[in-house]
């Protein structure tokens, strides 16, 4: 999804007391997919181009912080807003030597249809699904023939 977007680097911040560089994004007007973001409605399908802002920890690749928009208001649906905040934090596993950076915490406001919505969803408790797999190649097995 790299290369649907805009990037700018604005600096050094921080991010809950962690040093973090800013990335602001921006969904290309030259490409507009709905892979990053679109719905289907029975009147048809519309693109929700976003823009937002990213916090990346300045020691690792992960990001800490995420938020972002709409480009532009829907009209034909009347989607005024929609905005995402979501807090990332590292999720160490009991059952595999894992960590992985998952959502904590997202925060959804839209304005739809004149209405204003909040949507506060708080994560925890994750299982890691774990799937070992194993090939072994061999002759086929001869079976006692039946006669």
């Amino acid at each position: 999804f790299a290369n649907d977007c805009d990037w700018k680097c604005e600096g050094m911040g921080e991010w809950k007391g962690q040093p973090a560089w800013l990335i602001r994004f921006r969904q290309r007007a030259d490409r507009p997919t709905s892979r990053l973001h679109g719905f289907e409605a029975p009147d048809g399908g519309y693109i929700l181009a976003l823009k937002g802002l990213a916090w990346v920890a300045a020691n690792g690749n992960h990001v800490l912080h995420l938020e972002t928009d709409l480009v532009k208001p829907v009209k034909q649906v009347r989607l005024e807003r929609e905005h995402f905040a979501i807090n990332y934090g590292l999720v160490t596993f009991r059952t595999h030597p894992v960590a992985l950076w998952l959502p904590e915490s997202v925060d959804t406001y839209f304005r739809y249809q004149d209405r204003s919505y909040h949507e506060y969803s708080r994560f925890s408790n994750f299982e890691l699904f774990w799937v070992g797999t194993a090939q072994e190649i061999g002759k086929p097995k001869q079976t006692p023939s039946k006669h």
